[in-house]
């Protein structure tokens, strides 16, 4: 027991470990877990493994956390939930389900975990299965099945949820609110406002917003000059109600009252003026800025982008006072969209420090315009460079390993996400990995990763399965693809014009 104690809060190693978890720096810990291991026997000593533990599960490495949480001879409540919070945050949900089963006196935190991850997924039934087998619960616990059912649409469920709580908070309340007020209805949102026993800003902004996605500008109007306080939340949401509603005239009185003016808010009125292909009035408006940030220059970048005025944005980028990483990806992004891929080229060669957003538009761009092995290159690149890829650079990667047919390094790029990088695999991810699976002529294989991935699959899930069908003329999977995709998406006959298209051919 000495032994455990001699190891406080702050001793100079776990401040050590700390921050290598705080700052994901796995290299680091790794040395700080071998030097550890010469003098410490750790699977006696369950305090100090947390501390390593947490560093493992913080950086996202599962596999070296699994190995270490397996060796600790009495694992406590704070080893069970970080290890299983570690499986639920990479997506596999079945580890993370199979050690909540297996947790002696399964604690609040941990059953949160997984019914997050389940909900995260869209996987309902299952958070709800979890949440009625909890012995216990708290506000947490309730407010998590509020939000999820709400925010899928399934308004008598979270409102279900909402009555059996006995206490309830604020954020309770906020969750049913935003819950009715995303899906319109706009009364029901209303009475549940009016029956908050208490109101912050944040209530008094949620129902704002309601009344601005109705697009019901006097009623937002009268919410926000009846409001008791206002914060800058409340005044953009008032801003953006009338640029979706084309009142400009009045966006700029609101804009010029505003007790801290923020560039936001002008942000706010360049992007209606740009919506309006008014590029005058917004150049107009960025020139009468007392003051340009880095925010203001970038949003001028932005609706040059959006109104595809390249020389127009290359003029302005040349302009500017100072360049930041993001408004040399918004250059980066304009040509990716045009799909000029010797310039998105010359552009990231230009860049003084690309960042994970650079890396990934380039081996995008790759991947659209048939340059798939480009793509693959430039992550190994990245990899090389220390850049940390994000959820975003690995749909890219495995888009460009579906033109280019790399199966194995295919498999393992998806299972590193997990495993090496602390990413959830995300439905886009799931759906990349079907398609080179499809494309590698593995069908039986690709449609059953699209029946078993712990997502409802999507159009796109299916739409890959189809292409692939076509590809290698398996016909009969191919129209089980088309059907499932025309009851996701009944307007679009796609689908069914691609599947014609191979049955004539084969004819």
């Amino acid at each position: 027991m000495a032994a455990i104690f001699k190891w406080k809060h702050d001793d100079p190693i776990i401040q050590a470990l700390k921050s290598c978890a705080d700052s994901r720096d796995l290299a680091l810990g790794k040395k700080i877990h071998e030097q550890i291991l010469v003098t410490e026997n750790l699977g006696k000593n369950t305090h100090l493994a947390n501390s390593v533990l947490d560093m493992y599960t913080s950086c996202g490495c599962v596999t070296e956390a699994r190995k270490l949480f397996d060796s600790i001879e009495s694992p406590n409540g704070f080893s069970w939930s970080r290890i299983i919070a570690a499986y639920a945050r990479g997506g596999l949900l079945r580890e993370a389900r199979e050690l909540i089963d297996a947790m002696p006196g399964r604690n609040i935190r941990a059953w949160n975990t997984i019914i997050v991850a389940y909900a995260d997924r869209g996987r309902l039934e299952e958070a709800r299965s979890c949440f009625e087998r909890m012995d216990d619960r708290d506000t947490v616990s309730w407010n998590v099945m509020i939000t999820v059912h709400a925010r899928a649409g399934r308004l008598r469920e979270a409102w279900g949820f909402f009555q059996r709580m006995r206490q309830r908070d604020l954020v309770s309340w906020h969750a049913i609110l935003t819950g009715y007020a995303h899906s319109g209805e706009l009364a029901l949102a209303r009475e549940i406002f009016e029956r908050m026993p208490r109101r912050d800003t944040i209530s008094w902004t949620g129902i704002l917003q309601a009344s601005a996605r109705a697009e019901n500008l006097g009623e937002c109007k009268r919410i926000f000059d009846a409001m008791p306080q206002r914060n800058m939340i409340s005044w953009n949401a008032l801003i953006a109600a009338n640029t979706l509603a084309r009142q400009l005239d009045q966006v700029e009185e609101l804009v010029a009252r505003m007790p801290l003016h923020e560039v936001v808010s002008s942000t706010a009125l360049l992007q209606g003026f740009s919506d309006q292909g008014n590029m005058a009035r917004a150049e107009d408006l960025f020139a009468s800025l007392p003051q340009r940030d880095a925010v203001a220059w970038n949003a001028m970048l932005q609706a040059y982008t959006l109104a595809k005025n390249i020389a127009r944005l290359h003029r302005f980028f040349d302009a500017m006072p100072g360049r930041s990483t993001a408004a040399w990806n918004t250059l980066l992004q304009a040509h990716a969209q045009a799909g000029h891929t010797d310039q998105c080229r010359q552009i990231f060669a230009a860049m003084p420090d690309p960042d994970a957003i650079s890396w990934s538009t380039l081996i995008q761009t790759f991947a659209q315009n048939g340059h798939g092995d480009l793509g693959v290159e430039l992550f190994g690149a990245m990899i090389l460079e220390g850049v940390v890829p994000t959820a975003i650079t690995f749909i890219s990667v495995l888009s460009g390993f579906n033109h280019v047919g790399m199966l194995d390094r295919g498999r393992e790029i998806f299972h590193s996400i997990a495993a090496c990088h602390g990413l959830a695999i995300t439905l886009q991810h799931y759906s990349a990995m079907v398609g080179i699976l499809g494309r590698s002529k593995l069908l039986d294989e690709a449609e059953e990763l699209a029946h078993s991935m712990p997502f409802l699959p999507d159009a796109q899930t299916w739409t890959e399965l189809l292409a692939a069908c076509v590809l290698h003329g398996d016909l009969e999977r191919a129209e089980r693809a088309a059907t499932s995709i025309h009851q996701l998406e009944p307007k679009c006959p796609s689908s069914f014009l691609l599947l014609s298209s191979a049955t004539y051919t084969k004819s």
